[in-house]
C-alpha cells in the first residue's frame, strides 16, 4: 500500500510537470492512473476502517487529483467530465467543515471553477449560485477559525 501511495504521488506530480510543460494529453495519462490508483487505495482503507485522519490525508490526496484533472479537462474544453470531477469535489469537501484536510478550500475552488464554467456557457444564474457558496464556504471556514484569519490556500503545502 505505501508503494502504490509513492506512485501515485510520483505519477500525480508527473502529471503536474506535463500541464506545465504544455502536455495535456500526456498529463492526462498520468493523472488518470494516479486517479484510479487512489481511488483504489481509498476503498480500501474505507473498507479497514483505518482512522480518520489516515483517511482523510488520502481523501485529500484524492480530492486534489480530482480537482486537477478537473483543471485539465477545463484547459482542454471538455467542461462535462471537467463538471462531474468538480461536483465529486464538491460533495467530499464540504463535509470536511472546519478545513482540518483542506478538503473545503478544494470545494471552494471547485465551486468557483464550476461557476466560470457555467459563466463561459452563458449561464449566468447557475454560475452566480456556485460563486455564492464559494464565498459561503470561505466566510464559514473564517468564522470557524480561532484567529479569524483565513488560510491563504496558496500557502499549502502541496499534498
Amino acid at each position: 500500500s505505501g508503494n502504490e501511495k509513492d506512485l501515485a504521488r510520483t505519477l500525480l506530480k508527473r502529471g503536474d510537470l506535463e500541464v506545465s510543460m504544455g502536455n495535456p494529453g500526456n498529463a492526462n495519462i498520468y493523472y488518470s492512473v494516479s486517479l484510479k490508483t487512489w481511488t483504489k487505495l481509498l476503498n480500501e482503507e474505507q473498507e479497514k476502517s483505518k482512522k480518520e485522519d489516515e483517511t482523510g490525508n488520502d481523501e485529500a490526496r484524492h480530492c486534489h487529483l480530482l480537482y486537477n484533472t478537473g483543471m485539465l479537462h477545463v484547459k482542454q474544453g471538455n467542461y462535462k467530465e471537467a463538471e462531474e470531477l468538480f461536483l465529486e469535489v464538491v460533495s467530499i469537501g464540504e463535509k470536511d467543515t472546519r478545513n482540518e484536510k483542506g478538503l473545503t478550500t478544494l470545494a471552494i475552488n471547485a465551486n468557483n471553477s464550476m461557476g466560470n464554467i457555467k459563466y463561459k456557457k452563458r449561464r449566468y444564474e447557475d454560475a452566480a449560485t456556485y460563486y455564492t457558496t464559494a464565498m459561503e464556504l470561505r466566510k464559514a471556514i473564517a468564522s470557524k477559525d480561532e484567529d479569524g484569519n483565513v488560510e491563504d490556500p496558496s500557502c499549502r503545502e502541496e499534498l
